[in-house]
């Protein structure tokens, strides 16, 4: 046997040595590349061609396809960009580390600002504004569905036409308008999903708040007020009808449309995450429903009061809206805070109407009470339950299927063992217990994992084990300053 004599200071640089060879080839083993997010605040993770050429992006390929970024390992990156050439598909693969990816995506930061006629002399890189159109896809969607929903039988019915050849032809031609104008429109505009939800929101209630507003501006024909029996008086009076009919579809498509713009120009204004638009959303529609509500309480449903009762309602409705905007401002809520909230209040609104149903009152207007008192109860503990937790959207889904779910179970099992004839209590019941129980579940097994932490703080610890062997006699130089170092810790609040 061999033995090579070695001073203490060598035999350790070559232990450094093996151990970080051996590492190296554990680590290339399993390693693994994760794609992420080329421009973080707007969650793109694939540039395609289309995207590409409004962005200005990646010019210099003639044939351009897509690009994707990989985060390879640590603060090592990976650009893969495709492209086709002599009619084959072929992929560059730019390896860079993350301040050389801050400088590039910086440069194309740039690029598309000077194709915008953005100032980029004064300001910095964090203030150009990319184009966002993550929910433009999902408005569409949604403006056609509302186009063949509702613009296209409103609009003919608004111009009062009778031919159903034209009729026919008007709603195709509307319904297609419904999602050929935005498109044109959103070309080259933001559409966040923000955007996409609250549009759509104001699109589909706009309907129901143009009616009401028609119907407070306009009056019922009355046949007292046609007091002779000619024929001519009666077709004034029909007459009279279909011109109220009209007014009304007219009202419900403005409302609908002006309803609809609103709601994309104050997502980007607000700029409202998917949770605070959708928590907005509900305390719009819990308005709503304690409106109609609160007009049967007062009457206005028997005594045939109908201004009173839509009047009421819009009221209840803007200061839903309001109570909405306070908590969408109050903090950055998730889609799933705003599933859980609403499993809340659907659930606290039930079991007090189980409970009323004991007491077998004569009245509706107990059940109506009980429904208030619910939601009011339920809008507590919705606030109460995701008032220190986010969580995620599938999570909060198997909450609120968990409710749904033990409802069904328990409603099953009560109409299974309920007596013939019976009132409804046993079932109503059950399926109270069933859907509290479902809840209760699935809310503790998903609460825990949902804690917010009491900051954002995003801790990066490495180790360099090769840097105990650089030489340290030679000039520093910056461009190497990485291997020098032995640890590096990076945190981020």
């Amino acid at each position: 046997m061999i033995q090579f004599p070695l001073r203490k200071t060598e035999s350790f640089k070559i232990f450094l040595l093996l151990i970080a060879f051996l590492a190296i080839l554990s680590g290339n083993a399993i390693a693994q590349e994760k794609l992420v997010a080329f421009f973080p605040e707007q969650d793109i993770l694939t540039i395609d061609k289309n995207y590409a050429r409004r962005m200005s992006f990646f010019t210099e390929y003639e044939n351009f396809v897509e690009a994707k970024l990989f985060q390879v390992n640590g603060d090592r990156y990976a650009l893969e960009i495709f492209y086709e050439k002599n009619d084959s598909l072929y992929k560059d693969r730019v390896e860079m580390s993350g301040s050389e990816k801050e400088l590039y995506f910086n440069t194309l930061k740039e690029q598309y600002a000077r194709s915008t006629d953005q100032d980029i002399d004064r300001k910095d890189n964090s203030e150009i504004t990319l184009l966002n159109q993550k929910g433009r896809s999902a408005m569409l969607i949604a403006n056609t569905a509302v186009g063949l929903g509702y613009y296209g039988m409103a609009l003919p019915s608004m111009l009062g036409t009778e031919n159903t050849k034209v009729n026919v032809g008007l709603y195709m031609i509307t319904a297609g308008a419904a999602f050929y104008i935005p498109y044109r429109a959103t070309m080259n505009k933001d559409v966040t999903l923000g955007q996409a939800s609250f549009t759509f929101y104001g699109q589909s209630r706009g309907i129901m708040h143009g009616f009401f507003l028609g119907e407070l501006l306009s009056k019922v024909p009355e046949a007292a007020n046609y007091p002779n029996t000619s024929e001519r008086d009666w077709e004034e009076y029909y007459n009279a009808q279909d011109r109220r009919e009209q007014f009304l579809f007219g009202m419900g498509m403005a409302g609908s449309i002006g309803e609809g713009i609103a709601g994309y120009h104050l997502a980007r204004r607000w700029d409202y995450s998917g949770g605070s638009t959708s928590i907005f959303q509900m305390w719009g529609d819990v308005g709503t429903i304690s409106g109609l509500l609160a007009s049967q309480l007062a009457g206005f449903w028997d005594k045939r009061e109908p201004d009173a009762l839509f009047g009421t309602t819009l009221l209840t409705s803007a200061a839903g809206m309001f109570v909405g905007k306070y908590f969408g401002d109050s903090r950055n809520y998730t889609l799933g805070d705003a599933i859980v909230y609403r499993s809340n209040i659907v659930l606290a609104s039930l079991i007090p109407i189980t409970l009323i149903h004991y007491f077998e009152p004569d009245e509706p207007d107990a059940y109506t009470a009980a429904g208030l008192a619910g939601i009011g109860i339920g809008s507590y503990l919705g606030w109460r339950q995701t008032k220190d937790k986010d969580f995620e959207t599938s999570d909060a889904v198997f909450i609120a299927l968990g409710e749904v779910a033990g409802g069904l179970l328990g409603a099953g099992l009560g109409y299974l063992i309920a007596p013939e004839n019976s009132d409804g209590k046993v079932i109503l019941t059950s399926a109270s217990l069933g859907a509290l129980s479902g809840y209760a579940l699935m809310y503790n097994q998903f609460s825990k994992k949902s804690m917010k932490l009491s900051g954002n703080i995003d801790i990066d610890f490495h180790i360099n084990p090769m840097g105990m062997l650089m030489k340290r006699d030679k000039p520093f130089k910056p461009e190497y300053s990485r291997f020098y170092d032995l640890a590096n810790l990076s945190v981020r609040f």
